[in-house]
């Protein structure tokens, strides 16, 4: 998950990394590929850590019913939201 995260914050702070490598399995132009970037960069949550409501999601995806009673906060590692900016 850390690799992840690490990846997310990379992508939306090296525009001039991400579009050229982009380039390399795109057959967009790098005008296009910026408006996708930037596209991207708008919709995907500057801190991409798990909520609280996104695990629910998954929890009630579950077919046993003991683990759909699963308190989701109870499952998402505290410290794992230190230098969270809450967003």
């Amino acid at each position: 998950m850390k690799a992840y995260v690490d990846g997310v914050k990379f992508h939306r702070s090296h525009p001039e990394a991400v579009i050229p490598y982009s380039r390399k399995f795109s057959r967009q132009n790098d005008a296009e590929l910026k408006i996708v970037y930037e596209n991207l960069r708008k919709r995907i949550r500057e801190e991409p850590v798990p909520t609280p409501g996104g695990v629910l999601t998954i929890i009630r995806s579950l077919k046993a019913d003991k683990e759909k009673e699963l308190d989701p906060r109870r499952v998402i590692d505290a410290s794992f939201f230190s230098g969270a900016t809450g967003k």
